[in-house]
Parts: structure tokens; C-alpha cells; sequence
């Protein structure tokens, strides 16, 4: 049989639950960094991707003299692999909105997140631009930081 030791005293109830709140906020702000850096780097990833475009584009166009009009252009002159830009990319859809003889701007729209919304853009001199905005309204944009 176990005696209780004279003196010692544990946490009271209102000490555990003030605990318990700040435990949380902590856990909230942490969970929310970590959401943003985790989309910054799906934006980075599609950035790269839309480099990729805007390479292809540059071929293509000293091959024909014209940029191409759509992505699967660009995949059957096997100057993009398709895995990349189709349906296996769930984060980003990838388009090709403008192309003439001179210009063209890529896409890469936001799809698949309740959360996220938005799409930067690629254009014939390599400017990517736009940014990607959460639920509360914070963007970020590609090659800035989180």
C-alpha cells in the first residue's frame, strides 16, 4: 500500500487547461506555417514547370517560327514529357493561353484545394508572374519566400 508523501501537490485543473490552451495556439499557428510553406512549395514546383514551358516554347519556336498554341503541342514535338502537365499533376493545370508569332504567356492555375486559389504565369521572356492566395486573403508568389 502506497502512502502519500506530505507536501507534494499536483496541477490544479485551471492549471492544466490554461496549459492545454496555449498548447493549442501554439499547435495552430505552427499547423498554418506549415500549410503555407508546403504550398509555396507547389507553387515553386509549378514555377520550375512552367520554366520547362517556357523553354519548349523557345525550341519550338526556332524550329517552326511560331510559338506553340497548347502544352500537348509542345509534348508531341517531345519537347515536354506529358506526366508532368497532365491529369497526374492534381495541384496545378497547366495551359498555354496566348501564342502568336511573337508572344505567348503559360499558366498554371490552382485547382484542388478548398484552401488555395490562383495562378502565376510564364511569358515569352521568362517573367513568371501572379501569386496564389489562401482562404484568409495571404498570397505568395514565386521566388519569394514563405
Amino acid at each position: 500500500m502506497m502512502k502519500a508523501i506530505k507536501g507534494t501537490r499536483g496541477f490544479t485543473l485551471h492549471e492544466v487547461a490554461i496549459a492545454v490552451v496555449i498548447a493549442a495556439i501554439l499547435f495552430s499557428q505552427a499547423t498554418m506555417r506549415y500549410q503555407k510553406i508546403a504550398e509555396h512549395s507547389r507553387m515553386d514546383l509549378a514555377a520550375v514547370q512552367l520554366n520547362n514551358i517556357w523553354l519548349a516554347q523557345g525550341l519550338y519556336h526556332s524550329a517552326y517560327g511560331i510559338y506553340a498554341t497548347t502544352v500537348s503541342t509542345l509534348e508531341e514535338a517531345r519537347l515536354l514529357d506529358a506526366k508532368f502537365f497532365g491529369a497526374a499533376n492534381s495541384q496545378y493545370r497547366f495551359a498555354i493561353v496566348q501564342a502568336d508569332d511573337d508572344t505567348f504567356e503559360a499558366v498554371a492555375a490552382r485547382v484542388g484545394s478548398g484552401i488555395w486559389s490562383g495562378e502565376i504565369s510564364v511569358d515569352e521572356e521568362g517573367m513568371l508572374s501572379g501569386e496564389v492566395r489562401d482562404s484568409r486573403g495571404e498570397s505568395i508568389r514565386p521566388g519569394g519566400t514563405a
